[in-house]
C-alpha cells in the first residue's frame, strides 16, 4: 500500500490507529469499508480521511521518523525488561547537561551503561556522541565505570568512518538488527 513502511512495530501502530480510528480495515492491501446505505456519506467521509491520513503519513518528517526508531528501540529494552531509564538527564565535567537515551545503572558486576540511539548513523553524529560520552565518563568514572553504547539504525549502511571513530573512543556499536546483542547488557 502506496509507500508505507510496515517493517517494524512502531509503524504498524500508527498505520493501526489511523485505521481503528476511521472505521477502516486493511484486507490484502486493500482499504475497506462497509457501512449501511443510509450512512453512506458518513462512511465515504471516514474512508476519505484514512486515506489522507495515511497518505500523509508517507510523507513523515525526518524528525517523526527519528521519533520512531526512538520510541521502537525503548519499547523494546522496555518489553524485554532492561531495568534502565529512558531520556535520562546527566551532567557532564564541563558542568553541560546532556540527554542520553537510556540509561543502566550500575552493579557490582556491571559498569553504568548509557546509550544513544542513532537513526542516521553518521559521522558527525558519532563525534557529537563520543563528546557527550566522554564529558559524562569524564565525571562519573570517580564512582564505577561507564560503558558507552551507540544503538545503529542499520536499515541503511553504517558509516565506516563512523565506525572507526567509535573504536577510537571505546563506543561499542549495536545495530538494530542484533537485538540479542543488546538483551546481553542485560545480564552483564
Amino acid at each position: 500500500m502506496m509507500d508505507l513502511d510496515f517493517s517494524t512495530p512502531a509503524h504498524w501502530a500508527i498505520i493501526n490507529d489511523i485505521l481503528i480510528n476511521f472505521g477502516v480495515k486493511l484486507e490484502d492491501d486493500i482499504l475497506t469499508s462497509r457501512d449501511e446505505r443510509k450512512k453512506f456519506a458518513h462512511g465515504k467521509h471516514r474512508m476519505l480521511e484514512a486515506i489522507i491520513r495515511l497518505y500523509d503519513l508517507s510523507f513523515t518528517k525526518r524528525k517523526n521518523i527519528v521519533s520512531i526508531f526512538s520510541e521502537e528501540v525503548q519499547s523494546f529494552l522496555f518489553d524485554n525488561e532492561m531495568g534502565g531509564i529512558p531520556n535520562s538527564k546527566i551532567a557532564g565535567v564541563s558542568g553541560i547537561d546532556y540527554s542520553v537515551d537510556y540509561s543502566i545503572g550500575a552493579t557490582k558486576s556491571r559498569p553504568e551503561v548509557l546509550m544513544k540511539f542513532a537513526n542516521n548513523f553518521t559521522f558527525d553524529r558519532v563525534t557529537t556522541y563520543g563528546f557527550i560520552f566522554d564529558d559524562i565518563s569524564a565525571l562519573r568514572r570517580t564512582k564505577h565505570n561507564v560503558k558507552s553504547i551507540i544503538i545503529g539504525n542499520d536499515e541503511r549502511q553504517l558509516a565506516e568512518k563512523a565506525l572507526l571513530a567509535t573504536k577510537s573512543r571505546e563506543i561499542l556499536v549495536i545495530p538494530w538488527s542484533q537485538k540479542e546483542e543488546i538483551l546481553k547488557l542485560k545480564i552483564t
